[in-house]
């Protein structure tokens, strides 16, 4: 970590990438780290693959997408992105760098950059910037609200199987620091468009049960899209629901993006969803994965029914 800071310090200026399709935990982690930076007095930009979501316009902070150049930066810092393909059409920005610089919680992650700082045991990659700041002795300010929000998307309000005691160690230095809590909770969990709801309406309605009742697959079409008046980020968490079915062990949510089927996996107990995954191009964490192919939703649904039942097997 030390090494870490020293570089960071020592970036004449910077750009930070957050993996595509940015969640909270990717772009609270990539602003916090943007405050850090300043505070070094080192000049950054942060990149996004798309539009920042709704959801999260109220941490604020500045955003710019691919410029059609690649920009010279001293430092690039891939923040929360399992591998350099998840940096989407950025990714020259992070290869032309004089420093490249990975900050991640994947289990999944090889090492991708110069200076590698990987941490699979943190809940969010929120973590890993809250011990930069501890480290450093920067005062947080309203990095600590930011931050808080990266914790507390990753881990589902603190429910899910990724939170350690470590976790709540950090969220309370966080909350001693002035992280608004409500606010937070807040925004992220009780803040739901009426197309959101009837989507998830929709999905759940039309869902398939496999493997006992153990597996709940969900298909988002563009047509279901353009039907309930939902977009995209609508659909970051309708697996987590599937899965939040009584007896479901894995919930699936299979989606038409760009020509592409996105598959989002999560799971309960037992099966490895990052393995899972990998396997087919993507990765993750243990209980939450994901990955992109290429075919149809109906084709996808009962492939991956099938490498469930096969990775069921395993297990068993």
């Amino acid at each position: 970590m030390k090494a870490l800071l020293d570089a960071l310090r020592q970036a004449g200026n910077a750009a930070i990438l957050p993996h595509k399709s940015a969640d909270g935990d990717a772009i609270a982690s990539a602003l916090a780290l943007g405050k850090l930076l300043e505070s070094f007095g080192v000049a950054y930009t942060i990149y996004t693959e798309e539009p920042v979501r709704t959801d999260l316009a109220f941490l604020g902070g500045s955003f710019s997408p691919m410029p059609e150049d690649v920009p010279s930066v001293h430092t690039c810092i891939a923040i929360d992105c399992g591998d350099i393909f998840r940096l989407g059409d950025r990714a020259p920005i992070f290869e032309k760098a004089k420093c490249r610089v990975v900050i991640d919680h994947h289990i999944t992650n090889d090492g991708f950059g110069d200076i590698n700082l990987i941490v699979p045991t943190a809940a969010a990659a929120a973590e890993i910037v809250a011990e930069l700041y501890m480290a450093s002795g920067v005062s947080l300010g309203k990095a600590a609200t930011t931050l808080y929000t990266g914790i507390v998307t990753d881990t589902g309000g603190f429910r899910y199987a990724n939170t350690t005691a470590k976790t709540h160690k950090i969220a309370a230095f966080l909350l001693e620091a002035g992280a608004e809590s409500g606010k937070v909770c807040h925004q992220v969990f009780e803040q739901n468009s009426l197309a959101k709801i009837r989507l998830e309406a929709a999905v759940l309605h039309a869902m398939t049960l496999a493997h006992e009742g153990r597996t709940a697959v969900g298909l988002v079409s563009e047509a279901l899209l353009s039907e309930t008046g939902a977009t995209d980020e609508d659909t970051s968490n309708l697996s987590g629901v599937l899965r939040t079915i009584a007896g479901v062990e894995t919930g699936v949510l299979l989606r038409e993006k760009d020509g592409q089927i996105k598959l989002s996996m999560r799971t309960n107990a037992f099966l490895d969803a990052a393995a899972v995954c990998k396997a087919l191009g993507g990765g993750g964490h243990a209980r939450a994965a994901g990955a992109s192919v290429d075919g149809s939703l109906s084709e996808w649904k009962e492939k991956i029914i099938t490498i469930i039942g096969e990775a069921y097997g395993r297990h068993s």
